[in-house]
């Protein structure tokens, strides 16, 4: 067995080394619908197979421990944190395993270089693992005090602290109501802006308590903290999420051998159309707005989709893991005939 990690780097004064998170990353954590991803991933023991989201590596050993020595698993991610964890947990894995720290987004590129000319089934699991939420230092949470910083890779993306602190308030409510349908988007941009011209914001909670005060008095009650869609919307745009995944969208299908499967967890509403958007296209089904004489939308009978209504987790697992609440499971299969 191999395992390979391309990149190595160091963190920030104060925080652990990379291979000091990774051993103490929470053992606790749970991958969402692990059952339901290894039945549509189909998986063939002597298969090459993708983890493109690889995390704290939970669906990653569970592809891993149905592979036989001939077959092949490659873990991606953009958390360098993330990517030891998962080094070490497939260090004792009987079939070859190779861990780079790469963006999805950047497969087919991943494949060359490490001479796999397609794959037999794809695995991504978006958006923000356990383990990073409950990360002080990865400032994703607005309930733990930590940097204003909600990137996986610091040398990716735009910082969280440069939006709120720089971005115009009509471009802070158009973040979050088109990234994250927050209502109160204009009242929360102009709270953001009001105080920082007094005192830039630097830390999660300091942000957070500015939103949530934005709020009407009536709404900071509910379920959802006042301040969870602005973050959500502030993670998005910093690590330029949809812009990854549209990418990826648009290059992964072709990556997959005959009968190979595609299969994705959202667990917003805003990659989730995404994703169904490109498999309908993917599958023939032309997504031109109505009336376009021509079709420049590229559909194609590439893939075929495996859930036509995207598959949710049951109710024994949500009481049981309650993040898994809001996931969508989307899958489909390259055509043998293409």
């Amino acid at each position: 067995m191999t395992i390979c990690a391309r990149r190595t780097s160091f963190f920030e004064a104060g925080y652990l080394s990379a291979s000091a998170q990774a051993r103490s990353a929470p053992a606790n954590h749970k991958p969402a619908m692990v059952r339901e991803c290894l039945r549509y991933l189909n998986i063939r023991p002597d298969g090459c197979y993708v983890d493109g989201t690889c995390g704290c590596g939970g669906h990653s050993l569970a592809i891993a421990e149905r592979l036989s020595p001939a077959g092949t698993l490659l873990c991606l991610d953009l958390d360098l944190q993330m990517v030891e964890y998962t080094r070490q947990r497939l260090q004792d894995a009987r079939c070859r395993v190779l861990v780079r720290h790469a963006s999805f987004a950047d497969l087919p590129e991943v494949l060359l270089e490490e001479s796999l000319p397609s794959v037999d089934g794809i695995l991504l699991d978006l958006g923000v693992c356990s383990a990073q939420l409950d990360d002080p230092g990865h400032g994703f949470s607005f309930r733990l005090e930590g940097p204003l910083q909600m990137l996986y890779d610091p040398e990716r993306g735009v910082p969280a602290a440069d939006l709120a602190n720089h971005r115009s308030e009509a471009e802070l409510a158009a973040l979050f109501h088109d990234l994250a349908q927050e209502k109160h988007a204009r009242a929360i941009a102009h709270a953001i802006v009001a105080r920082r011209r007094h005192r830039p914001f630097k830390t999660t909670t300091d942000l957070a308590e500015t939103i949530a005060n934005a709020v009407p008095a009536r709404e900071r009650h509910a379920r959802l903290h006042p301040a969870t869609r602005a973050f959500l919307a502030l993670r998005v745009a910093a690590n330029d999420e949809v812009g990854h995944l549209r990418r990826a969208l648009e290059r992964v299908p072709f990556l997959l051998a005959p009968g190979g499967r595609l299969v994705i967890l959202c667990y917003e509403s805003l990659e989730d159309q995404e994703v169904k958007r490109a498999f309908r296209r993917f599958s023939g089904y032309c997504i031109c707005p109505p009336r376009t004489p021509v079709c420049t939308c590229g559909a194609g009978r590439l893939l075929r989709v495996l859930t036509p209504k995207a598959a949710r987790p049951s109710t024994v697992e949500v009481a049981a893991n309650p993040r898994a609440r809001s996931v969508r499971l989307r899958a489909a299969e390259r055509r043998v005939d293409q």
